[in-house]
């Protein structure tokens, strides 16, 4: 009943992609295609489970994974493909890919998450060229080689201590913890013909599920449009978020500047409507719209129109001026956050869940563009074909009007060629008092200074030993007015981590227990630069916190997985001591 048995789940798994359920895990019929005999074939040996022993005709054998008796183990699908409701996994799936003789070795990168499945497992297919050699048989004509790496341990395909030379089927399978990142490379060994197309099917416990960004072992500086922001383990707004409306002139020359008045508290909230024409939407890779508001607001907060359930990074971009005459200008544009979401699915309205960044004030009798997409470029945001014009009245009430939009196939280069409206609502408070709002560290609001400064402090270590912690909270106290901009970490590991900046005007120590005395400025994606180097942050733009000249302002940097990695030293001195200084300002022992 073996082949049988395969035959169906052949089957199976075929339709499983010709009906769309890739990657959502319910069946959605633009995420349609035809999968190749490689991937069919990859899926099935992904979901091998292990066998514990044979029972015969002598009584029972003990076996083990890849041996004679079991090979890949038992087939169970449901480890292999992701069904909503159903399935403990989640998978990741690149068929036909193609490689040659001089491609460079293939990385994947997967951030592991929470869930119930047991393992991580990777597995690479390819349709092998007819071998036709007399003196070797077994040979492999082209021939690629897996490996997967975790926390710097390197595992083989197939049980094995170093390459697969015989087998065009290879599988690697990893424990893994939470805040692991897996690479999962895949290298030509020899080609005998141009190229040689691959399959590979991901497994397991897997919150990036488009890991092809190539982190290098130096600093880079992401492309705003691949990188991902991956929640913290809490769920914390601010209090108090740092104002977005008097950022310095890095920010384009577009970019917005409304009144600063002081909001109403009351939150306003304008819902458009989540109906489809002829019962069908579009699912769009971005949305771009102009929002005309009769009063002056501040917009805090949105629902989205989000078809898939499952995790994505939503960016939200901004201008002063409608989005027509931009939309191929990134330089105009102004990003006002990343947030992590999961889509509540078609006719429902998607939470971005408050994100204490997204403060954007607009004038009444201003016209602003609005753009939102997905960080990877994916598909996901509902929108629905429009009956107006581009830029006519869509949605409106007594505060503000929403405008008819267009649709994006590609991050700020191609739209489509009629008119879409963005569905979702959107969170505001309207400005009903002309009082000036006090800044948040009573600054003067000057225009600082152009000529950027640094304070560096040592790298060096005791007794050749450094600490790897999960976190620094460290007092800076300004001899002058100052704004900080950017900065330099101590980062041991080169894999990719992001980075997250709290801030208190006060001192860390009233405040270590209580989240909600501090502010989060950002986070931004690093790969540390290694011990004994400088890792920068790479200039983020929301990076532009004020601190008055003899005031106390407390900082804490973690990573947003709790994981460890920046390098610390214990000190001679105590807390709050004295450690590094300039003729601007001091750091203090933490």
């Amino acid at each position: 009943m073996a082949a049988p048995g395969v035959a169906g789940a052949a089957l199976l798994v075929r339709q499983y992609f010709m009906d769309g359920f890739y990657p959502s895990g319910t069946r959605v019929e633009e995420n349609q295609f035809l999968p190749s005999q490689a991937l069919i074939r990859a899926v099935i040996i992904n979901s091998g489970k292990a066998l514990a022993g044979v029972d015969g005709v002598r009584g029972i054998t003990e076996s083990v994974p890849y041996d004679i008796h079991q090979g890949f183990g038992r087939i169970s699908l449901i480890d292999s493909l992701l069904l909503r409701g159903k399935s403990k996994v989640n998978i990741y799936v690149d068929d036909r890919m193609e490689m040659t003789n001089k491609s460079p070795p293939k990385k994947y990168y997967f951030l592991i998450d929470n869930c119930d499945a047991p393992y991580f497992s990777a597995t690479l297919v390819w349709t092998d060229k007819e071998n036709r050699s007399t003196s070797c048989a077994s040979c492999i004509v082209n021939r690629l080689d897996l490996t997967g790496e975790v926390n710097g341990i390197i595992t083989y395909p197939n049980g094995l201590t170093g390459p697969d030379v015989k087998n065009n089927v290879q599988r690697v399978r990893l424990k893994s913890t939470p805040g692991d990142v897996i690479t999962v490379k895949i290298s030509v060994a020899n080609l005998a013909e141009s190229t040689q197309p691959f399959s590979l099917v991901v497994s397991g416990c897997i919150a990036t599920l488009d890991p092809t960004t190539t982190p290098t072992n130096a600093p880079i500086t992401p492309d705003p449009s691949s990188v991902p922001t991956v929640q913290p383990s809490f769920n914390f707004q601010p209090s108090s978020p740092p104002s977005k409306s008097n950022r310095p002139s890095r920010t384009p020359s577009e970019a917005p500047n409304a009144p600063s008045t002081k909001p109403s508290l009351a939150l306003v909230e304008l819902s458009t409507s989540l109906e489809s024409k002829d019962d069908m939407w579009s699912t769009a890779r971005g949305n771009m719209f102009n929002i005309l508001p009769k009063k002056n607001i501040r917009l805090t907060d949105m629902d989205i129109h989000r078809y898939y359930k499952m995790t994505k990074v939503l960016e939200i971009w901004a201008r002063k001026g409608s989005w027509k005459g931009a939309q191929y200008d990134q330089s105009k544009w102004s990003l006002l956050g990343r947030q992590e979401i999961v889509g509540g699915g078609a006719g429902k309205y998607t939470s971005i869940n408050d994100p204490g960044w997204l403060d954007f004030d607009m004038a009444a009798g201003e016209v602003y563009g609005l753009y939102l997409r997905f960080t990877n470029n994916s598909k996901g945001l509902i929108t629905v074909a429009s009956k107006g014009s581009q830029n006519s009245l869509y949605a409106q009430n007594e505060d503000i009007q929403i405008m008819t939009g267009v649709a994006s196939k590609k991050h700020f280069a191609d739209y489509e060629s009629e008119p879409h409206n963005w569905q979702g609502k959107l969170k505001y408070h309207v400005f009903k008092f002309p009082t000036k709002e006090p800044s948040r560290t009573s600054i003067p609001t000057v225009k600082p200074s152009l000529v950027l400064f640094e304070l560096p402090t040592t790298l060096e270590r005791n007794d050749d030993t450094w600490s790897t912690a999960r976190g620094n909270m460290f007092n800076i106290l300004p001899k002058k007015n100052i704004r900080l901009i950017d900065m330099d970490i101590h980062r041991f590991y080169s894999v990719k981590k992001v980075l997250e900046i709290w801030v208190r005007k006060g001192s860390w120590e009233e405040a270590r227990y209580d989240q909600s005395k501090w502010n989060l400025l950002g986070r931004q994606e690093i790969v540390g630069g290694g011990a004994g180097k400088y890792t920068s942050i790479n200039d983020p733009g929301w990076l532009d916190f004020d601190m008055a000249a003899g005031e106390v302002y407390g900082l804490y940097l973690r990573f947003t997985n709790n994981s460890k990695g920046l390098i610390t030293v214990a000190s001679k001195g105590s807390q709050n001591s004295l450690y590094a200084q300039n003729e601007d300002i001091q750091i203090m022992t933490g």
